[in-house]
């Protein structure tokens, strides 16, 4: 049984030679795993042995982890704050009843 590996880079699937482990179009591949919350740089041989040994059908050398989370970028927020002091009242009746949040009837503020 032949198995082949992609990864997604560059906005699109490359393929993994297992002997070289350079990327089809790149140069060579950096894996990393999870450990501890943090992302770890693992060893190039010791990956690319356990791809060969899951491509030949000894799938014990190579063990499936939790998925990493996907990637989210911080977003920046574009908007301006909006000023959550109410409105100024220019009717003198009105701002005293504007502060208690009730309006008279004649105001349209």
């Amino acid at each position: 049984m032949s198995a082949k590996f992609f990864i997604y880079a560059g906005r699109r699937w490359r393929e993994l030679e297992t002997e070289s482990g350079r990327l089809s179009g790149w140069g060579r591949a950096k894996f990393v795993f999870l450990r501890c919350g943090r992302l770890v740089v693992a060893r190039r041989g010791a990956v690319l042995r356990a791809l060969r040994a899951l491509a030949t059908g000894r799938g014990n050398a190579a063990r499936d982890g939790l998925p990493l989370s996907k990637y989210v970028p911080p977003t920046v927020a574009n908007e301006k704050k909006k000023d959550k002091s109410p409105a100024r009242v220019s009717c003198k009746e009105c701002q005293h009843h504007h502060e208690h949040a009730v309006l008279p009837q004649h105001c349209t503020q």
